[in-house]
């Protein structure tokens, strides 16, 4: 029998909870939480491609076998029952969980029936994240791809391109944004095109996005964690993952998974060399001449018309619902009297809101021709967003 406080227990299901499969057809194991008490209670979650890990500290027996599956639904009995301290209790087939006037027998699996979450045992590449290196990871987030069949845009590509200077880098085939990011605290060597799965940096981001306390970001070789029967962890497996781990609390919390095994396009090639016109404008008023032109479509508007006018820059939209829509923009530019431009409209606005600065400087070519995005201020982060038809 061990005990553990049930706030932080409740806080620990919850985050490992996060990698537990949720579909109905799953394997049931999946939908479960492995909770074992080895030195620190642990809870691991996972669906193959992303595993979790929360430790938390317990009272019990040392000596004493404590490591089962249970139902993750598990957390929402612990976290309405109350009370300070929660106590479990293993049984042949099931697990007692007793916390304020709750006191439940619940159906448990084996825990070697969990695949668990591995750790990195042999660390190739390490380093310490603040919020400054995580806020580069959400800038470029809108870029990354959700589509399944070109798989390895599904991610984050990793370049270094210096001794302690490494590129991010995301693309859907539509936009392509690209964030500098000094590292200098960096030990070890990291994989060049390295690609880091959506699944993990978005759970990385909510879970560690406001953390005050840096992270650990590594990767290397993967081993499983110790068990209840042996005193040390398995030799290396050989399996290569990414890791990041953090305290949020009481809990200690960790995500690991393996990077995306795939080739990652040369987007040098599409990164405009040179261009021969530009716009600068108040990011503020474009934003809000995109927002306007949305909201008239409902945020159905996908093509947005760009228009030289001899103050600035008229931007219209066309929509069966209202016709057609007109927003002209005060900007500096060199654009000809008759040049005409098409963006999707959601993905210049995503371009725009990655940016942090006042000004939005356009560097533009011909119609047919990728453009970019940048705040001239900033010289660490860019956008190339390819134009449509129009």
């Amino acid at each position: 029998m061990i005990q553990a406080d049930r706030r932080a227990f409740a806080k620990a299901l919850e985050l490992a909870g996060a990698a537990v499969t949720r579909h109905r057809y799953a394997i049931p194991v999946l939908q479960t939480l492995k909770i074992s008490a080895i030195g620190r209670l642990r809870i691991e979650g996972s669906d193959l491609s992303t595993m979790t890990c929360a430790e938390i500290d317990y009272e019990g027996d040392p000596t004493e076998s404590f490591a089962l599956c249970a139902p993750a639904k598990v957390r929402a009995a612990v976290n309405h029952a109350g009370g300070d301290r929660v106590t479990l209790e293993q049984q042949e087939k099931t697990a007692r969980v007793a916390c304020g006037k709750l006191d439940a027998a619940i159906a448990t699996f084996p825990a070697d029936d969990h695949p668990g979450a591995p750790r990195i045992s042999q660390e190739r590449f390490g380093v310490d994240m603040g919020a400054a290196e995580l806020r580069a990871l959400a800038r470029i987030r809108p870029a990354i791809s959700t589509e399944e069949t070109r798989y390895y845009l599904n991610g984050v590509c990793v370049r270094n391109i210096g001794n302690w200077l490494y590129r991010f880098i995301a693309t859907d085939g539509h936009r392509l944004m690209i964030h500098d990011v000094p590292l200098p605290g960096a030990e070890g060597d990291l994989p060049d095109n390295i690609i880091i799965p959506r699944a993990f940096i978005d759970m990385m981001l909510a879970r560690f996005g406001k953390s005050r306390e840096p992270v650990r970001f590594s990767f290397g070789g993967a081993a499983l964690w110790n068990t209840p029967e042996t005193d040390l962890a398995p030799e290396n497996s050989g399996a290569l993952h990414l890791a990041v781990r953090g305290e949020l609390g009481k809990v200690s919390f960790a995500i690991a998974s393996k990077p995306i095994d795939g080739t990652f396009p040369d987007v040098q090639r599409v990164i405009p060399k040179e261009t021969k016109h530009h716009v600068e404008i108040d990011r503020a008023a474009l934003v809000q001449a995109i927002q306007s032109l949305h909201s008239l479509g409902e945020g159905k508007t996908r093509a947005l018309k760009f228009t030289a006018e001899p103050a600035g820059l008229r931007i219209a939209a066309s929509h069966p619902d209202f016709g057609e829509a007109t927003y002209d923009v005060a900007a500096s530019h060199n654009l000809p009297a008759d040049y005409l431009i098409g963006f999707n409209g959601q993905y210049f606005l995503d371009c725009c809101n990655a940016l942090s600065g006042e000004t939005v400087r356009l560097e533009l070519n011909c119609a047919a021709s990728p453009s970019v995005i940048r705040d001239p201020a900033d010289t660490a982060f860019f956008s190339v967003l390819m134009p449509m038809r129009v």
